[in-house]
C-alpha cells in the first residue's frame, strides 16, 4: 500500500503542475486519497508522510481552488502543520507554507503570501529533485516582486534582491535547457520591468509569458499571467488591454477548474461595475 500510494503521489504531483483541468485531476486524486489512507490516518502504516505531502495537500489545494468544503474528518493544512511540527519535521513545515503560499498568491492574497514565504525555510532542501522547489522558488520569486511593489525605502529595496536572488536561481535552469520555467522567468521579468518603470519591457515579457504558457498548455500559469498584465494595463491606463486580459483570465482560470478564483474576479469586476 505504501509504494503504491508513493506512486499515486508523484503521478498526482505532476497531473496537478502540469496544469491539467482540476475537475478530472480532482477525481483521481480522491480515488488516490481515499485507497492511501484505508482508514489509518496519519500515524498508520497506509500513509507515510510522503504521501500525506503529495496527496493531502493537494486536495486541500483543489479543494480551496474548486470552493469545495472539506469534511469534518478531512485533515487540513493546520492537521498536516502539526503533525510536522510533534515530528519535528522541518521539510513538511516547509512543504506545507510553501504551499500555502501559492494559494495566497492565486488569490492575490499578497500580504498573506509574503508572511508564508518568509517563513517557508530552504524549499529546494525540503524537495530534493521534485518539482515542487522548483514551483516554490518562482511563487517565492513573484511575491517578493509584487511586496517590492508597493514597499519604498530599504523595505522595498531588501524585497528587490530577495526577488532577484530566487530568480537567478531560475535563470539558471532556464539555461539549461528547463523548457517547463521558461513562461514563468517571462512573468518574473515583467512583474520586474513593472518594478523599475519600465513598461514597454513589461509588455513585451507578459506577451512572452503568454504565449509560451500557452503553448506548453499550463493553464494556471496562462490565467495567472494574463491577470497580472490586465492589472498592470489598469496601472497604465489602458482600459481595452485590461478588459481583454480579465476576460482572458476569468477564461482560463474557468477551464483549469479553479470556481472559486473565477467567482471572486467576477464579483470585483462586478463591483467595479457598480462603481
Amino acid at each position: 500500500v505504501e509504494s503504491a500510494g508513493n506512486a499515486a503521489g508523484f503521478c498526482l504531483t505532476g497531473c496537478f503542475h502540469s496544469g491539467l483541468p482540476l475537475e478530472k485531476y480532482f477525481l483521481k486524486q480522491a480515488a488516490a486519497f481515499h485507497f492511501g489512507l484505508q482508514g489509518d490516518g496519519l500515524d498508520g502504516p497506509a500513509l507515510q508522510e510522503l504521501q500525506v505531502i503529495s496527496i493531502q495537500k493537494h486536495v486541500l489545494f483543489v479543494n480551496r481552488l474548486r470552493g469545495i468544503e472539506l469534511e469534518n474528518d478531512q485533515l487540513d493544512f493546520d492537521d498536516i502543520f502539526r503533525y510536522a511540527d510533534e515530528n519535528r519535521d522541518k521539510s513538511l513545515q516547509t512543504v506545507i507554507r510553501s504551499s500555502r503560499a501559492e494559494l495566497h498568491m492565486i488569490f492575490g492574497e499578497w500580504e498573506e503570501a509574503l508572511d508564508m514565504v518568509q517563513k517557508v525555510g530552504d524549499v529546494r532542501a525540503a524537495n530534493i529533485g521534485m518539482y515542487a522547489g522548483v514551483r516554490a522558488t518562482f511563487v517565492m520569486a513573484l511575491v517578493y516582486l509584487k511586496a517590492a511593489q508597493t514597499s519604498t525605502g530599504a523595505e522595498g529595496v531588501t524585497l528587490k534582491k530577495q526577488a532577484i536572488q530566487e530568480m537567478n536561481v531560475i535563470r539558471a535552469w532556464v539555461r539549461k535547457a528547463n523548457v517547463n520555467l521558461v513562461h514563468n522567468l517571462y512573468l518574473l521579468e515583467a512583474e520586474l520591468a513593472v518594478l523599475e518603470g519600465k513598461n514597454g519591457q513589461a509588455e513585451s515579457n507578459y506577451g512572452h509569458a503568454i504565449d509560451d504558457a500557452a503553448r506548453m498548455g499550463f493553464l494556471q500559469d496562462l490565467a495567472l499571467t494574463h491577470e497580472l498584465a490586465s492589472q498592470f494595463y489598469e496601472s497604465i491606463g489602458d482600459a481595452a488591454k485590461k478588459d481583454l486580459h480579465t476576460s482572458s483570465s476569468i477564461k482560463y482560470y474557468s477551464e483549469w477548474g479553479a470556481v472559486a478564483k473565477v467567482d471572486q474576479m467576477k464579483r470585483k469586476c462586478h463591483l467595479l461595475q457598480s462603481l
